[in-house]
């Protein structure tokens, strides 16, 4: 769209009751409801609505099938270098291309041991470790490249934490908190991603515990138990039914006793993926049908055995990046699988850093 487009009186474009357009690498100030925008800088055509730019994508095929996720992938936060630096950096990529992620923004601040949850609109990081204090709940809208914005906050900070969402509610299960006894929790949180503001309590696992991973589909949310208080490394699977606060359901076991894996998840089929068990890291994929409670079944392998990766996908591919493997290196490679086909991993491309402990969530 490099001109300035016409306004018809039977065009779509006559509703938006404004002619206001702008061509420019960056985002124009003050503009209408309704404004037009070409993002000379990155070929990309936006309409303001509501108080945000949203693009228009032309020619492009349907949306993804389901509320809580999309063809963007999003990576943020995450422990970056040999030295322990946190990073405020967030990137992303197209889910069905391949190729490296580029630069998105920044989150509010900067930390490691977050997590995340979507709808197809609005993304939430939640949590972390930067000091003290970490129950900050920043915001992103997927489809708008930018810097995150302050949310509300969890009920209590919170670090080594796990979140999934239905694409109304994102909920935490467990994690560690800082200078409490016990140090593991048993606390599942719900937020409300679009609408702004603090956490609430939904439940409890059956158990205290941290390093876990989790995946959802539209009714249900599982967590992959990682460590306890009490007897280390688990392989147990708890679920709730999303929509109604109460306490975790047994599900069944993954395949052995393991934490720090990644869990991500299509409309029917959640998989979990890496691990550390004290000893070992892992490269094994296991996946779920997450309707039906039951053991974890082998899927594949990922290119690297790795500890505190993150995953994302949307209706058919999960992406799985970085992580900490074999060599004690943090990597920024993105591996790719199609959910509903068993198999090993294949690479995607490339995170701009090598890190772990971030996360990674996806949307439109």
């Amino acid at each position: 769209l490099p001109v300035q487009p016409t306004v018809g009186s039977n065009a779509a474009i006559s509703t938006l009751n404004t002619h206001e357009y702008t061509s420019s690498a960056t985002e124009p100030s003050n503009p209408k409801n309704g404004a037009l925008w070409w993002d000379s800088g990155n070929d990309k055509v936006f309409v303001y609505i509501n108080g945000e730019f949203k693009e228009i994508e032309l020619n492009a095929s349907a949306a993804s099938g389901n509320p809580w996720s999309g063809s963007r992938a999003i990576f943020g936060g995450g422990d970056y270098n040999v030295s322990g630096a946190r990073s405020n950096a967030i990137d992303y990529s197209a889910i069905q291309t391949t190729g490296n992620a580029v630069d998105f923004g920044d989150l509010t601040i900067a930390r490691d041991r977050i997590t995340s949850g979507s709808n197809k609109t609005r993304g939430l990081f939640l949590g972390g470790l930067p000091t003290a204090t970490f129950d900050t709940i920043d915001y992103i809208t997927i489809g708008t490249t930018g810097n995150a914005t302050d949310f509300g906050n969890l009920i209590f900070g919170l670090y080594n934490h796990t979140s999934c969402s239905d694409g109304t509610r994102a909920l935490t299960w467990a994690g560690t908190r800082y200078g409490v006894s016990p140090t593991y929790h048993n606390t599942i949180m719900q937020t409300v991603i679009a609408t702004t503001g603090n956490s609430t309590d939904f439940g409890d696992m059956t158990v205290n515990s941290s390093y876990n991973a989790s995946c959802s589909d539209a009714t249900r949310s599982v967590c992959a138990v990682g460590e306890t208080n009490n007897s280390g490394y688990e392989n147990k699977i708890e679920y709730i039914t999303t929509a109604s606060p109460g306490n975790a359901t047994d599900f069944g076991d993954l395949s052995s006793a393991r934490g720090q894996m990644a869990g991500t998840n299509d409309a029917t089929r959640g998989i979990f993926v890496g691990g550390w068990d004290g000893s070992n890291r892992y490269n094994n994929i296991e996946y779920i049908t997450i309707q039906t409670a039951g053991n974890g079944t082998d899927f594949g392998d990922a290119s690297n055995a790795i500890v505190r990766a993150a995953c994302c996908a949307d209706t058919t591919r999960a992406l799985i990046s970085g992580g900490y493997e074999e060599t004690a290196a943090r990597i920024n490679v993105i591996d790719y699988v199609t959910v509903q086909t068993p198999g090993n991993a294949t690479d995607y491309g490339d995170m701009t850093l090598e890190r772990w402990e971030h996360t990674s969530m996806s949307g439109d």
